[in-house]
C-alpha cells in the first residue's frame, strides 16, 4: 500500500501543481495551490477513515463468534490475532481499491 501511496503523491501532486501553475494567473497560484493541497488532504483522510471503518467492523464481526483469553485480547484492544489479521487484510484491499479508483 505504501508503494501506491508514494506513486499517488508523486503523480498526483506534481501533475496537479503543474496544472495549477499553467491554468491560474500568477497572483492566484498560491491560493489555487492551497486549495489543491487541501483537496488532497481531504481525500487522504477519507481513504484512511474508510479503511479504518472497514478494518474495525471486520475485526468486530470476526470477534463476535471467537473465544479468546482475556490476557491476550487485552493487549490488542480486545481483538484476537485472527480478528486483527482479517481486519487488516480487508482494510488493505479497501485502501488499494480506493487508491486505484482515485487515480
Amino acid at each position: 500500500m505504501r508503494v501506491l501511496t508514494i506513486l499517488s503523491c508523486i503523480i498526483g501532486v506534481a501533475t496537479g501543481l503543474i496544472f495549477v501553475s499553467l491554468l491560474c494567473l500568477p497572483s492566484e497560484q498560491s491560493t489555487a495551490g492551497g486549495l489543491f493541497q487541501t483537496a488532497l488532504n481531504i481525500g487522504n483522510a477519507f481513504g484512511t477513515g474508510m479503511a479504518t471503518l472497514v478494518y474495525t467492523s471486520v475485526a468486530q464481526q470476526k470477534m463476535s463468534g471467537a473465544i479468546d483469553t482475556p490476557a491476550s485480547s487485552a493487549l490488542h484492544g480486545g481483538y484476537s490475532y485472527d480478528a486483527l489479521l482479517k481486519g487488516l487484510k480487508v482494510g488493505f484491499w479497501v485502501s488499494c481499491g480506493l487508491a486505484l479508483i482515485g487515480e
